[in-house]
């Protein structure tokens, strides 16, 4: 590898740890995790909050047929494979280009993680998420940290959804690039 792409993968690497920690618990304010507001009550402008630990033991839901993936889920996937950036991209940037994360690569991570997303609203379509992102480690043509990205991807959610993952046709320097991302 060379030492411009060396520097190109790093930064993203950088870029995107940046983004993962910045996204955050979702808790809003000082609220704990885990707890939702009993009473608020004021006090010549002083407001006080308290808080009370949410049931832990939800209802089970009715349980309901399989229902097939949205095939807006599928456009989208087949949409974002075809516009992540090759190798061929990523090595026609200007010299001026190459000292910084391109644009491609954000972008590329950003629809990844949009996959991620709905993948977590909707539990459903991870079957479909895994084929997309194990599609995407072995596509040699991609560049290699958006391959790495995908591998990274695939091992969380097959982990999460107890399927099995297969690297068979990953490339040994995906799979360390994709060690590192998880570190």
């Amino acid at each position: 590898m060379s030492k411009s792409a060396a520097m190109v993968a790093g930064i993203l690497f950088l870029g995107l740890g940046i983004w993962f920690l910045s996204r955050g618990t979702g808790n809003v304010g000082n609220e704990l995790p885990g707890s939702a507001p009993l009473a608020i009550s004021t006090d010549n402008s002083t407001f006080t909050q308290i808080y009370t630990t949410k049931p832990t033991a939800e209802p089970a839901p009715a349980k309901q047929a399989p229902k097939e993936p949205p095939a807006d889920f599928q456009q989208t996937l087949e949409k974002t494979q075809a516009g992540l950036p090759t190798r061929a991209d990523i090595s026609k940037l200007k010299p001026s280009e190459q000292h910084k994360t391109p644009a491609a690569l954000f972008a590329a991570g950003t629809e990844i993680g949009k996959v991620a997303e709905a993948i977590e609203k909707d539990p459903t379509l991870a079957p479909q998420g895994i084929q997309f992102y194990g599609t995407c480690a072995r596509r040699s043509e991609l560049s290699t940290s958006v391959r790495a990205l995908c591998l990274g991807n695939l091992r969380d959610l097959a982990k999460a959804s107890g399927a099995p993952v297969d690297e068979e046709g990953v490339s040994p320097e995906i799979r360390q690039l994709a060690d590192k991302l998880n570190d």
